[in-house]
């Protein structure tokens, strides 16, 4: 009996001792097992946070993405911001980066990135800061919504497209389209009267007078037009020499004149019938100037106006007063539908026109990409189809009744295609 009870009670130490070492370790365990079920709940609540800032994360590259896919590739920024606020994203202390890459000339990827600061409980004992980062990926397919005759390629020039005087155009399948992003980048004032079909401005537009404009479509802040021609140079010629630059030839009688070089200044007067033989007639140096009534021809040409090294200038083409205009591009060669060339090098101060009071047909391209040019005429009276034209110069003025159209089956100058919808999907 008494070894029973010698066992119960050293029984009864044993565990008085043990429940005080336990006591001991389980007040030293305790931050840590509190700190990791912290670090636990704060983990949940990361997630959650991570789930939700996707929400806002994919919206917005959506919303990006549908923006350059409309062609204003200048509001992608504020629809992003604008859908990724809905959706919880809070300016002031999350920061978003939005890139975008033009993978081909239909195929653009917007990638938004947000970073998050995360809410810290208990985890504020061990770190400073976590962030939650994510990420998302646009793709949209930019569907062509229409091809312009009409492209101004200034960037910041104001009324780079305008109206001078009284103005009648009627071109419903063509579209205009001006890169400069000011204000008044199209400008339109006094008795005016133009039907388009799409119009694409990067900046905005001003109506002024007694103004009819009647178009399709019209979208404002949207992306630039790309220069067809931006690689085509002044075919290659032998240049004229100084003394030859200086020289001023004059025609008032009937003439037809050869393709080739031709140096210096040329000036056509009186009522007279000028032909252009087919092939590519190079200004070097010199004005092309002609005025007068009669009729001015060519079938198959290009006007190709230039300096070549040495003394001389970047001559323009000044093409005015009552006579019947009809050329049509060559379709074949370095200049296949391209009816009038100045050299990209002229001087943005210079000036060009094709105007009067005649019919005045292109069937091609008048292409001044550093000049303003001036197109007129008077449609009015003019015979046969709708050519196919294609205005691209620094900027642009136009005047009286221009026939300007785009029957271009068969033609080979190039089309300028306007933005229209975009295709958008997530693709990551």
């Amino acid at each position: 009996m008494s070894k029973l009870l010698n066992i119960t009670a050293s029984f009864r130490r044993f565990l008085r001792d043990e429940g005080a070492a336990t006591a001991v370790i389980a007040a030293l365990m305790l931050p840590v097992i509190m700190g990791m079920a912290g670090l636990g709940i704060d983990g949940s609540h990361w997630v959650a946070e991570k789930r939700n800032m996707q929400t806002a994360v994919d919206a917005a590259a959506i919303a990006a993405a549908y923006e350059l896919g409309n062609g204003s590739a200048s509001e992608v920024d504020v629809a992003a911001l604008k859908e990724a606020t809905y959706n919880g994203y809070n300016e002031s202390t999350d920061t978003m980066n939005i890139d975008v890459e033009n993978i081909n000339s239909t195929t653009a990827h917007v990638t938004v990135d947000i970073t998050h600061p995360a809410d810290l409980w208990f985890a504020g004992i061990f770190v400073d800061a976590v962030n939650v980062g994510v990420t998302a990926e646009a793709e949209v397919t930019i569907i062509s919504d229409g091809t312009a005759c009409i492209l101004s390629l200034a960037d910041s020039e104001t009324h780079a497209i305008r109206t001078s005087g009284s103005v009648t155009l009627s071109m419903p399948n063509c579209g205009m389209a001006v890169n400069s992003s000011d204000d008044e980048a199209l400008f339109m004032n006094g008795s005016v009267d133009i039907v388009v079909d799409d119009v694409n401005i990067v900046g905005e537009y001003d109506l002024v007078g007694n103004v009819d404009f009647g178009y399709n479509s019209l979208r404002t802040n949207s992306s630039p037009i790309t220069d067809p021609y931006a690689s085509l140079g002044v075919p290659s010629f032998t240049p004229c020499t100084s003394a030859q630059k200086k020289g001023k030839t004059t025609y008032n009688s009937n003439t037809t004149l050869a393709a080739g070089v031709h140096c210096g200044d040329f000036t056509f007067s009186g009522n007279t019938n000028i032909t252009l033989s087919p092939g590519i007639h190079i200004f070097d140096g010199g004005t092309l100037k002609v005025t007068g009534g009669g009729t001015l021809t060519g079938n198959g040409v290009s006007i190709v106006s230039t300096n070549s090294p040495g003394s001389g200038s970047y001559g323009s083409i000044d093409i005015s007063g009552s006579k019947t205009i009809d050329l049509t591009a060559m379709t074949t060669g370095a200049m296949s539908g391209v009816l009038l060339y100045q050299d990209r090098n002229a001087p943005s101060s210079g000036t060009n026109q094709i105007t009067g009071t005649g019919a005045i047909t292109l069937n091609g391209t008048a292409y001044f990409p550093s000049q303003e040019f001036n197109v007129g005429g008077n449609a009015t009276i003019a015979a046969g189809a709708v050519p196919c034209s294609r205005i691209i110069a620094r900027t642009i003025v136009l005047h009286g009744n221009p026939r300007i159209g785009n029957n271009c089956n068969g033609s080979t100058a190039a089309d300028i295609p306007l933005p229209g919808s975009g295709a958008v999907k997530l693709i990551n």
